[in-house]
């Protein structure tokens, strides 16, 4: 935008002259006294102001005087506008005292000072250029000596980008170089990183005029300090994006969210504050996220896992999806908002389309959330698989000129949520690449208010975790995947690792939970075997540990089995008159003489037929791989008899492929195996806001409690894993005791009412058999209380063993330890 009075005889004063994102120009002017506004507007060839082609544009004037004159004067204004509006393509900027070097796409240099241009011509008139740098140098307060060191810097800089626009000639064709380093939002040299935030506003371009739009401004993360990149190492575009805010709310920072994200970086920068702890922003981002939410706890878990993986997912080659599924009016929708609010996410609603996107796609690559009304485009499915990996683009035609092509770079963070029945009817191929969250219907009371100035504390936070932890975090999550990658195959090997970092660098309770509810989720996902397939694996199995004739010491290359023998060794016998056992063979009779037609199974060797029936060789070195990379899990038989596991380990099964280690096993793995240090840390439970989150919700709400689960049908569904926090040095929050001992939940009214809600109940009881007594009796958050007096922490203190002597309260120990 500009604003100037510039005077034609004092007939046409032009006052302001604005281009908006949408690309429609208005030129502001009194015309003989009289206020006018003009819209100018370029369709191809042709101009339209105020919707009048140029050369009728003396309809415009038909009630003034000499309408010539001002047709004329207009025509200039038009053509300034429209021409100038087409911002220059650059390709590098280099900061020199208080001008700026532009090194241009076609190899030229500029000199700008503010509005004034210095200098514009070819790099290679090093005379010119070098009088004018010097100039700019002597007139800044350097001595000729200090001037001529800074200017050898400014050229040195300035050839070595000059060097990507070399060019050479092949069969009588000029070739230029095309720049092979190809960066997003995130570009990693050495120690540093390279990361580009969005920021949205007013952008001064050459001669006053201003575009609203979205320009990248990068920065550069190393040891501990973050600054601005004056200098990249790579090709970025810097040309300015028009686009509404509105669109992009979530992907940008307006400019006074990036002034107080900058005074945020200075004060860490400088000593006075700390960058924030992964914790303390999981804390954050977790009561946020379950505020006024009808959720599981696990299913918590990984909503906050991964909306802090979405800001750091442009450091690694896969990125897992979300998918919220659950019935009409089961809170998924509301779930997948507040993801969207906290992170980089444009919602992709029934209506739009991914062609209208393609320029913020490539441009800004945000995350992208869909609804079940476009899930089942066959654009979008082949989108999402697309998405799900680091350098898979997509290259289509134009439906009207098909030497015209498009491409797409789908990659990044997409959330799903569909019904059940939509979300059953995705392609295999595509179910494997999500991250399964499951939403149930339930009454909560309360709304939270997602604003932009609501959540922005907690957004800001996310940003300085990206900008000042982005080492750790690879750190991190290169010991995960050296551990749990040994026991996934599949999708699951690259997702879960993935996934677990954040919880790892949250802290240990956070870890352990969301490993067992993982780690259970993609085995099932893995495991691929068919009903038939699984039944024969695990006949053969069990077969095998059952051969009393087998050498240990000395095993067999292979073993002959007859589909009666797998019947007998899954069901303990075999009866001739049992019509399952007999369906089983002939199952297993035709299964096994077409897989060993087709190769299907590389175990199967040979077969020979005998009396009692067709026997199939099997390898057994080649039927244990087969088995381990389908993420086998042993039969419970099996793998609760030590001896049977003694006999497989010796002929040749590696066991650490089948026996996954538990949580805390786990953990204490990948606490051997990281290179950053782990600390144990006191137990904390989800705290109100700090005083820079407060005003995100209201202290009522957090007192209300943190988590609202649906109450369990049955004791055992009701099972905690037993936490035992700790977490990566320098990257967790840790809380004393005092604070623990103050916590609100654990409170005189909230012990009274679960005394009165349990009072007369036998033995063990579930959430569901107190809730409505517990409630009616005044108590608040009976989850998280029953977390609370679960922990691990709690019951050591012995603060209140009255309570645990209880012998009401004694069911609830057993129930939740």
């Amino acid at each position: 935008m500009e604003r100037e009075e510039h005077r034609s005889g004092g007939r046409f004063i032009v006052k302001m002259r604005r281009l908006t994102p949408e690309g429609v120009g208005f030129i502001d002017a009194v015309v003989d006294g009289k206020p006018m506004r003009f819209e100018v507007l370029k369709k191809g060839a042709s101009i339209l102001v105020n919707k009048v082609p140029l050369s009728q544009l003396e309809l415009l004037f038909l009630e003034n005087d000499k309408p010539k004159d001002l047709v004329k004067r207009l025509r200039l204004e038009v053509y300034t506008l429209v021409n100038r509006s087409e911002n220059t393509t650059y390709l590098q900027q280099y900061r020199f005292l208080d001008t700026t070097l532009f090194l241009l796409d076609d190899g030229s240099v500029k000199l700008v000072r503010g509005d004034e241009e210095l200098y514009s011509g070819s790099l290679e008139a090093d005379e010119q250029l070098t009088l004018k740098l010097v100039e700019v140098a002597r007139r800044h307060g350097l001595s000729e000596r200090e001037a001529v060191g800074k200017v050898r810097e400014a050229f040195k800089i300035l050839k070595h980008f000059a060097k990507r626009l070399e060019s050479v000639e092949v069969d009588g064709q000029t070739v230029k170089y095309a720049d092979g380093v190809y960066a997003r939002q995130t570009h990693i040299v050495d120690d540093e990183a390279y990361i580009a935030l969005y920021l949205y506003g007013e952008w001064e371009v050459k001669e006053g005029i201003r575009v609203v739009g979205v320009k990248p401004v990068w920065f550069v993360s190393s040891n501990g300090m973050v600054r601005k990149a004056d200098i990249l190492p790579f090709f970025s575009s810097m040309n300015i994006i028009p686009v509404e805010l509105r669109v992009v709310r979530n992907v940008v920072l307006d400019v006074a969210e990036f002034k107080e994200f900058k005074e945020s970086i200075d004060a860490i920068n400088r000593g006075e504050v700390a960058p924030p702890t992964f914790r303390e922003v999981w804390n954050n981002v977790e009561l946020l996220t379950a505020t006024a939410m009808f959720i599981a706890r696990s299913e918590l878990m990984k909503s906050v896992s991964y909306t802090i993986h979405n800001w750091f997912y442009d450091f690694f080659k896969i990125c897992p999806e979300l998918a919220i599924v659950g019935g009409p009016g089961s809170g998924k929708t509301e779930l997948r908002d507040r993801i969207t609010a906290l992170t980089r996410t444009i919602p992709l609603t029934q209506g739009s389309s991914l062609p209208a996107m393609r320029r913020i796609i490539n441009t800004m690559f945000p995350g992208i959330s869909f609804d079940e009304k476009t899930l089942s485009e066959p654009d979008i499915q082949s989108f999402l698989r697309a998405s799900h990996r680091k350098s898979s683009f997509i290259v289509i035609a134009d439906r009207e000129n098909v030497n015209k092509i498009y491409t797409y770079d789908p990659y990044g963070p997409r959330i799903l949520t569909c019904l059940p029945t939509d979300y059953a009817e995705l392609r295999e191929d595509t179910l494997g690449r999500h991250v399964t969250i499951t939403m149930v219907r339930g009454c909560v009371s309360d709304r939270l208010n997602l604003s932009r100035e609501n959540v922005w504390p907690v957004v800001k936070k996310l940003y300085l975790l990206l900008l000042y932890r982005w080492w750790d975090y690879l750190e991190a999550w290169k010991a995960v995947d050296t551990v749990v990658s040994r026991y996934l195959a599949g999708h699951g090997r690259d997702i879960v690792p993935i996934m677990l970092t954040p919880a790892l660098l949250a802290g240990r309770d956070k870890f352990e939970l969301l490993y067992e509810v993982l780690m259970e989720e993609f085995k099932v996902k893995a495991s691929t075997l068919e009903a038939k397939l699984e039944y024969l694996v695990n006949g053969i199995l069990r077969h095998i540990v059952s051969l009393e004739t087998l050498d240990e010491d000395n095993p067999p290359p292979s073993i002959w089995v007859s589909p009666k023998d797998i019947v007998k060794a899954n069901e303990g016998n075999y009866d001739g008159e049992d019509g399952n056992h007999k369906s089983w063979v002939r199952t297993l009779g035709r299964f096994l003489k077409n897989a060993r037609s087709t190769k299907s199974l590389p175990f199967i060797k040979n077969y020979s037929d005998r009396r009692n029936g067709r026997y199939y060789e099997i390898e057994i070195g080649s039927f244990f791989k087969y088995a381990t990379s389908y993420s086998l899990t042993l039969p419970e038989d099996v793998e609760t008899d030590e001896v049977k596991l003694k006999t497989l380990k010796r002929l040749g099964l590696n066991l650490e492929t089948v026996r996954e280690p538990n949580a805390e096993e786990a953990y204490t793995q990948i606490k051997n195996t990281a290179s950053i240090s782990i600390c144990e840390e006191t137990p904390q439970i989800p705290q109100t806001p700090q005083k820079e989150a407060e005003g995100v919700i209201s202290q009522k709400e957090a007192q209300n409690g943190l988590i609202s689960e649906k109450p369990e049908s049955s004791p055992d569904s009701g099972k905690k894993q037993e936490s035992s926090p700790s977490g990566i040095s320098g990257v967790c929050g840790v809380s004393s005791e005092k604070e623990i001992q103050g916590e609100f939940l654990i409170c005189e009214e909230n012990l009274q009412a679960l005394l009165k809600a349990t009072h007369g109940i036998q033995g063990y009881w579930s959430i569901q058999d107190i809730a409505r007594g517990y409630y009616e009796a005044g108590g608040r958050d009976l989850p998280a209380l029953i977390r609370a007096l679960s922990s691990e922490d709690w019951i050591r203190s012995g603060r209140r063993p009255w309570l645990e002597e209880h012998p009401r309260v004694r069911g609830l120990f057993k129930l939740r330890r």
